[in-house]
Formats: structure tokens, sequence, C-alpha cells
């Protein structure tokens, strides 16, 4: 897959702003704050429908603007062209999205249209933040893939909220225990989904760290269920603290997914430098497992990630994107690229091919 062009309007801070793209790797330059994010984030909108930069989508309509847009025009692997709209309206807010021209009413016929992997700088959080930052590359990389995986997911999550709001109104065991009946069914299915997925990823993450940090040590990533034995048990053993503390305390909610270099975690004992590394070989893993299961290239964002890479982790990094089908980039300081490569200029909202 490819996008042949993006056309943006009171999208951030573009009024109007069409750019046609190729293959191969692109390079948008420019000082900070004048557009350059915008481009990566409207691409990510059109393959996940959310923003990596916020959660309120009022912010993405140009300041003054009653409404804003993007569009999309896309190329298979195949050659079948594909055309993609997202409109946004301010008042009251109403997002609208069209693939092929028809509304989008699910999120699962869409999900699945661009594959896609995004680095940015936040990204860190991978390795050194939460269990939830680890539980959401898996579930992002698994709804990409199975749309039975989405689905699980989100019934999966309203059980769970059903649940959380019986604890919190002290309701009977006996009305609690209807909803672990669910909770289990659907949780199982996550937890199976997610163990397949570490094991598909650790030849690939492996294989990805060697290559960019050039280091020997064996890197594994070890999928930690919350439920490592029977799901009644834990469900039944769990019960009195739960109702105490109001809160669920068992399920794929609490997953943790682990990351070791040798035998040591990389977000306890890794350096600044392995750290970072690793985040960006999770990105690349997930696209290349995108590519492995999908039968679809992906389309590769990298925001703002190589003025914290070390020169020989920038070529190393740099090579890997030269087999990739298509590549954008964002920089504030001038790379070295090969004349095939293609550079933009961006300015105030503006762009500019070099």
């Amino acid at each position: 897959m490819r996008i042949s062009a993006l056309r943006l309007q009171d999208f951030r801070n573009y009024t109007f702003q069409e750019v046609e793209l190729g293959a191969g790797l692109h390079v948008f330059e420019g000082r900070n704050a004048q557009g350059k994010t915008a481009l990566l984030e409207a691409v990510y909108l059109g393959a996940t429908a959310r923003s990596f930069r916020t959660s309120k989508e009022a912010d993405l309509i140009r300041w003054g603007q009653e409404a804003g847009g993007l569009h999309l025009s896309m190329v298979r692997d195949s050659g079948r062209p594909r055309q993609l709209t997202m409109r946004w309206q301010a008042q009251p807010l109403q997002r609208r999205i069209l693939l092929q021209d028809q509304p989008v009413r699910r999120l699962a016929d869409f999900l699945s249209e661009l594959p896609l992997a995004l680095f940015t700088p936040d990204d860190l959080e991978l390795v050194q933040g939460g269990p939830e930052m680890r539980r959401g590359y898996l579930d992002l990389l698994l709804c990409k893939l199975y749309p039975a995986y989405l689905e699980a997911l989100g019934r999966y999550q309203k059980v769970l909220r059903q649940k959380g709001a019986l604890l919190r109104a002290q309701s009977s065991r006996a009305e609690l225990e209807s909803w672990d009946q669910l909770l289990m069914q659907f949780g199982l299915n996550l937890m199976e989904f997610r163990a397949r997925a570490c094991q598909q990823l650790q030849p690939l993450l492996a294989s990805l760290y060697a290559e960019l940090s050039g280091e020997t040590q064996e890197l594994r990533i070890e999928y930690e269920p919350c439920v490592k034995g029977d799901f009644v048990e834990a469900l039944r053993r769990a019960g009195s603290e739960e109702w105490r503390r109001r809160t669920c305390l068992v399920g794929p909610h609490r997953d943790e997914v682990q990351l070791c270099l040798g035998e040591a975690l990389v977000r306890r004992f890794g350096s600044q430098g392995q750290r970072r590394t690793l985040a960006l070989a999770m990105r690349l893993a997930q696209a290349e497992m995108l590519l492995e299961i999908g039968k679809e290239r992906p389309v590769v964002l990298l925001d703002d990630c190589f003025s914290e890479l070390d020169p020989l982790r920038q070529a190393r990094l740099l090579r890997w994107l030269e087999g990739a089908s298509q590549v954008l980039i964002t920089t504030a300081t001038p790379l070295e690229l090969s004349p095939e490569h293609r550079l933009y200029r961006v300015d105030e909202g503006r762009v500019c091919p070099c």
C-alpha cells in the first residue's frame, strides 16, 4: 500500500494543501511548529480514525473555522486505487468518514484499510512506561490485522465498564457473577490473540533490534497474562478484594508484556539509547508483521526520530527504510539523503518540494 496524494483543508494550521507522494522515502524538513507532524497525523487518522496527538477532535479544525478535513488517495500493492475522506464539523462536533465515497458505519469496516506503523518521540514510553502502553501496542496491531480481535476487545471493554459500575454500586454477588462469565469469555479470546502475537513478534523484534543497535545480546518479548491459571478460580479469589476496592482486578486489562535483554528488563536496566532503539524496533516489527500476515506493505511514519539517534544508528535505520514501500519522515535538522529520496520544505502550513 502507498499513498499517492494527501489533501488537507482547514486541518490544523493548513488552509489548503495537496501533497503528491510516490514510493520510497519522503522527508519533510522545517522548523518546529510549522505543520510537519500534522502531515503524519492526517495519515495516521486515515489509518486508525484517531489522532496520536490529541483526544479532542475539535483541535483538528483550523482555528476560527467551522469545519475541516482530509482526503487520502491510496494505491494497493495490487494496483487497485482507494479513496478515503474524513470531515469534521465544529458545532455541534461531528465526524464523517467516507471510503470509496461510501459512509463508514463501523470501525471494523475501515481499520484494516491502510496498514501503517508510526514512530514518535513519545514511543519511548512503549519500553519505559506502564503496562498499558505495551497492551495498547498489541491491541492496535491486532485490531489492524484481525476484525475478530477488534470485536472481542470492544465487547470486553463494555463488560469491564459494566462490572466496574456494579462494583461501585455494591451490587449483589449473583449479579456480578453473570458479568464475570462474559468477562471470562471475551478475556480468554483476547489472551489467546495476544500470546500468539508475542510469539510472532519475537523473531522480528529480535532481528530488528540487533540490526539497529549492533548488539549481540538476545532480546525477548514475553507475554505475562494477569490470569496464569483457571480464570474462574482467579475471579473467585479476587472477589472480596474487588468488592473492597470497587474495581476489576482480574482480566487482560491488567496483562503485562516484558521486554528483556539477556536476563535484564530493559525498562529498568536498559540505557536510554537501548530503550529508544528498542521502541523504534517495536514499530518496525509492527510494520513487518502487518506485511507478513496482512499481505500488504505498510506505510511507515517517523516523526522526528533521527535527532535522538547517533550517526551509526541513523545509517542502520536508513538501510532498513530503503526496503519499505513508502516512508514519511519529519525532521527539524537536515538529513543526509540520496538523490532518489524526496525532500519537502514545510513552513507555516505550506509544503513545497525541494
